[in-house]
């Protein structure tokens, strides 16, 4: 069991292995920066992007007040509609209000 030649065995095992784990987080690290990167690089692009997009709203709303006013405008009347729609309750018929005041067998139908 004390076999010099197999703790030897198992120790150069165990040096591999922990090289190979060393590499495989080496390897990770890598990608993740590489990721990091690429991130950073799309977050720009999408800045630069919103902030052209901001540019060209402010001067057309400084070319043309009253359509930028106008567009406002249905859109809040949009954003309105379909927020109150299921807010707002079905109008009463006749048949409503008669079926709350008619005993049910005098009832046609």
């Amino acid at each position: 069991m004390n076999d010099p030649s197999s703790s030897d065995a198992m120790e150069t095992q165990m040096k591999t292995a922990a090289n190979e784990a060393a590499d495989a987080v080496t390897c990770a690290s890598e990608q993740v920066r590489k990721l990091g990167a690429q991130a950073a690089e799309v977050g720009e692009q999408v800045y630069r992007q919103a902030m052209d997009a901001g540019r060209y709203a402010s001067r057309q709303v400084e070319e043309q007040p009253w359509t930028a006013v106008i567009a406002t405008g249905l859109l809040a009347l949009g954003i309105g509609i379909l927020l109150g729609r299921g807010s707002v309750p079905r109008p009463r018929t006749a048949r409503d209000y008669v079926d709350g005041y008619l005993p049910r067998n005098l009832r046609r139908g």
